[in-house]
């Protein structure tokens, strides 16, 4: 999954290096400019699920925004046909 994200070039990057995927254990940070990119990346994550019988949890599953926008209307995204809602923080 972290393979298929990297050749995604979807999330951030620092200086020339991709963060747009951060995993520990179960756990998986995407670090994303935009919603739009976010839901590009979940959608890449989830293809690359089904190939390897991974299969994601939308109820524990959650995202949320920092910066200039964090008191915008957040748009929901989408995994595995169920609405993740963002939180402002």
């Amino acid at each position: 999954m972290v393979k298929a994200l990297v050749e995604s070039d979807l999330g951030c990057h620092l200086h020339s290096e991709y963060i747009g995927c951060l995993v520990y254990a179960d756990d998986t940070l995407m670090p994303s400019a935009s919603v739009g990119s976010l839901q590009k990346m979940l959608d890449v994550c989830y293809r690359k699920g089904e190939t390897i019988d991974i299969i994601f949890n939308a109820r524990t599953s959650s995202f949320f925004v920092v910066g200039k926008a964090y008191d915008k209307k957040l748009e929901n995204c989408t995994l595995v046909k169920r609405q993740l809602h963002g939180m402002i923080i």
